[in-house]
């Protein structure tokens, strides 16, 4: 059997990987357009956090050839599938076809262009987007060299790469966020008002704000002129917004949703026999709620990538499960997680909701825990006390690993009267001195 994966994504890797663990004898054969291999989007960050220099930046790449092709894996680099035909169950190159018994979709996805539509030449001179290796190699020395930096969007992508940049107290940063509260997918007003309070001076948020016209001016700097007509000057303008998959090849390949996903079922495979999608060209079934959702994140990708993976290889397929949109980060010095809905969604999906704030002015009696705090927002149905979201907010990078287990309990459908069963060690100096499950189930009514 073979198995053709295009796009060496963490999701193809992951699916490539996955195959020859569960069938040695499985020929698996890799394209990638690029000559990278699992690039890290978020790169320009673990620079900018000194975890490595720019002259370093092929240590953004995940995995190389060599560990690859020592797995049995046949690797394309540089190699660009420009047609499928699933009738014949081959696929083509610029210059040769190959034919497969299973093929993965794992394109991942691009930066979303901004509307009004912009000409190809403005988006490459104005708008600097990073997600991928080589257009990292192009647009960081301006980076480095810009004073003002404006970032459009209010999102998570956008509030990590302005934590990085802000810590150059020289820069000044600008962010232009559409919605009265930023990175609302994943936090409520009450723990964004607490990192609000640690927002450096050189960090700037337009609110409820949108641009209208992006024009050049003299000795190179751009003015962005807002919806309500607020002219800001700055030297570079970097999108941060959501992306958009990839899928201008599967037109007519497969069955694709309006916003160009690939249409899959619970196995993920998708309209045409013997092809399956993963990552960031798909929707994620969320846990409580009754709507797909698009959460293109790296975890996920590498989760569908095994389901994938496994259903070629299996007589028996397994589903693949709803996701929690668990996520962690560490903006302006301060650790945020979140797992789970948020109040926006709860109650746009019907939920008569509760929340539960808890504030611990220190995490334990002796050694670095006794400095650090910590404050958590659970969110429950008001009904059966049943988890629906929760929501972390600490100076200690310990503390966040909690959002792992929240997650857990709320796949489980776990209610507050069920955190009792929770059995944690205790350590006077590596275990948490508040007692949180136990402070949790004893808020949970009859």
């Amino acid at each position: 059997m073979k198995t053709i994966i295009i796009g060496a994504s963490h999701g193809g890797i992951t699916a490539a990987l996955a195959i020859k663990k569960y069938q040695p004898d499985h020929e698996v054969w890799l394209f990638e357009k690029t000559d990278s291999l699992g690039f890290i989007p978020s790169t320009i960050n673990l620079i900018y956090n000194d975890y490595f220099s720019f002259e370093e930046l092929e240590k953004g790449e995940t995995h190389t050839a060599e560990i690859l092709e020592k797995a049995g894996i046949c690797l394309f680099l540089d190699s660009e599938i420009i047609e499928i035909d699933p009738e014949k169950k081959r696929v083509y190159s610029t210059d040769r076809e190959y034919s497969y018994d299973y093929l993965i979709l794992s394109m991942g996805s691009e930066h979303f262009l901004p509307n009004p539509p912009y000409s190809e030449q403005t988006i490459s001179e104005k708008l600097i987007t990073y997600k991928s290796k080589q257009r990292l190699q192009e647009i960081f020395p301006r980076i480095a060299k810009a004073d003002t930096i404006t970032i459009i969007g209010g999102g998570l992508i956008c509030f990590e790469l302005a934590s990085s940049l802000a810590m150059d107290a020289t820069k000044k940063i600008q962010i232009i966020e559409r919605n009265l509260r930023p990175i609302h997918r994943y936090f409520d007003s009450e723990l964004l008002v607490e990192l609000a309070k640690y927002l450096p001076k050189n960090v700037m948020i337009y609110r409820n704000e949108s641009f209208y016209r992006i024009e050049r001016q003299e000795e190179q700097l751009t003015a962005i002129t807002l919806s309500n007509g607020t002219v800001l000057s700055t030297d570079e303008v970097i999108l941060a917004i959501n992306p958009q998959p990839q899928s201008d090849l599967l037109e007519k390949i497969v069955k694709l949703n309006e916003d160009k996903t690939v249409v899959v079922d619970s196995y993920l495979q998708t309209s045409a026999q013997d092809i399956y999608a993963i990552g960031d060209l798909v929707h994620s079934k969320i846990t409580n709620i009754s709507y797909d959702y698009y959460f293109p994140t790296i975890s996920n990708a590498k989760r569908e990538a095994v389901v994938a993976a496994y259903n070629i290889t299996h007589s028996h397929k397994i589903a693949c499960p709803p996701i929690q949109k668990t996520m962690a980060t560490k903006l302006f010095g301060k650790y945020l997680a979140s797992s789970g809905l948020t109040a926006e969604e709860a109650l746009f999906n019907g939920y008569q909701i509760r929340k539960i704030h808890k504030h611990y002015q220190k995490l334990a009696h002796y050694g670095a825990l006794q400095e650090k705090e910590l404050q958590i927002q659970v969110l429950c149905n008001k009904e059966n006390g049943q988890l629906l979201g929760v929501q972390l907010f600490s100076d200690s990078r310990q503390a966040v690993e909690l959002i792992n287990q929240f997650s857990t309990f709320i796949s489980d459908h776990r209610t507050l009267k069920d955190l009792i069963q929770v059995d944690n060690f205790f350590s006077p100096d590596l275990s948490f001195l508040p007692q949180i499950f136990l402070d949790l189930f004893m808020e949970a009514k009859e």
